[in-house]
């Protein structure tokens, strides 16, 4: 079957006298329809009017040849992996107009599957041309930082009202389709819980009021919980969470909860920045007097001149926008004060194109006799085992 006949299938795209054209019609973000190549097979009237060109004019031509030239790598390579992975993504796209112009969208792509083989990929945007123009002046002016977190929670939002606009609105979805449509309002809700419990967890520690008590845990649980935690965000990614902690390994008198949270904030921040099929890699190594432990990403890397600021409050680097990654700029700098209010450290070793390393260092502390009870509990079960 052509494209062209899977185009006019009503059942699959939103062609012909069905609700899918009534929403795309009348839409108030771009909408279309790209062929695996990247080439228009469909185009709403607001990506018409935005493009300043009618709907002949563009059907036909390369979604790629309109990107601006930085932009067109990851645009290829997203593409790629909707229609291999058969799963939604979400991207930034600079576009560049031949008077000039530039506009900035962020947009939401699906695969149009039929047969099991991805045919085609249907997307949604949003201008967000002004906004990226402010935030980016927010960012250089690091005293107003913070005012752009509001686009971060804008974004996901935005993305929350759309899916819920469209289950409303279309009463014959597929089962698939709900599934994935209900998945995505989930992640987004996950997000923006993420960003708010780090915008409050900052507050707390730069006040001393976020209570840190320690007790004694046994790392190796800790480690593979917090890897747990990880484990559907990265199936969703198809990357793969490698492990390698030494199997006797001793307990630590320190706060379980914060150890957890400066995990999975770490390896979370890997999956972010890094493309489908990526891998992470957890490492522990056992030292006398701390423990070090290392997550290591294949993602976009970070370059030099940003090693200094990426523990900063607010702060988000190229390699986000670059990437795609949405977010508030406040993971890392949880994972900082955390680690301070710990007694430990943090480090950073990274590469662009290649990836990053994060290490952190956890101090053995001495342990009153109550906890060294249990601590000879942990060693006499493990033993056993």
């Amino acid at each position: 079957m052509t494209l062209l006949h899977k185009l006019q299938d009503t059942h699959h795209v939103p062609l012909g006298e069905n609700p899918w054209q009534q929403v795309i019609e009348t839409c108030a973000d771009i909408a279309y329809i790209l062929s695996p190549s990247g080439d228009f097979l469909c185009v709403n009237p607001r990506l018409c009017m935005l493009f300043q060109s009618p709907r002949e004019a563009i059907l036909g031509t390369n979604l790629f040849d309109y990107l601006d030239d930085d932009n067109v790598a990851t645009a290829k390579r997203i593409l790629k992996e909707i229609l291999a992975g058969k799963r939604p993504e979400r991207s930034t796209r600079i576009v560049r107009f031949a008077e000039g112009r530039r506009a900035v969208f962020e947009v939401m792509e699906h695969p149009l599957v039929q047969g099991g083989d991805a045919w085609a990929v249907a997307g949604i945007g949003r201008d967000i041309t002004q906004e990226a123009v402010l935030e980016q002046k927010l960012w250089d002016a690091s005293e107003s930082r913070r005012t752009a977190v509001d686009f971060a929670l804008r974004t996901s939002l935005g993305l929350i009202k759309g899916y819920v606009y469209t289950l409303r609105r279309l009463r014959d979805l597929s089962e698939t389709q709900h599934a994935r449509y209900t998945q995505i309002i989930e992640e987004e809700v996950e997000h923006l819980g993420r960003i708010v419990e780090n915008i409050l967890d900052v507050r707390r520690l730069e006040n001393a009021t976020l209570e840190i008590e320690s007790d004694v845990m046994p790392l190796r649980t800790v480690i593979e919980a917090s890897v747990a935690h990880c484990a559907d965000e990265a199936s969703r990614r198809n990357a793969v969470i490698s492990l390698s902690v030494p199997e006797a390994m001793p307990p630590m008198y320190l706060p379980r909860d914060a150890v957890e949270r400066v995990l999975i904030n770490l390896i979370q921040n890997g999956l972010h920045h890094s493309p489908q099929g990526g891998t992470i890699e957890v490492v522990a190594e056992d030292h006398e007097a701390y423990v070090d432990i290392t997550v290591r990403d294949s993602g976009v890397g970070i370059p030099d001149s940003e090693l200094s600021q990426i523990f900063d409050k607010y702060y988000r680097g190229a390699g986000s926008a670059a990437a795609g990654t949405q977010g508030a700029g406040m993971g890392l700098p949880v994972v900082r004060l955390l680690l301070e209010a710990m007694g430990g450290k943090i480090s950073v070793q990274s590469r662009v194109g290649k990836g990053s390393a994060f290490r952190i260092t956890l101090p053995r502390r001495p342990m009153d006799m109550g906890h060294m009870q249990s601590a000879e509990s942990w060693a006499a079960t493990a033993d056993s085992q």
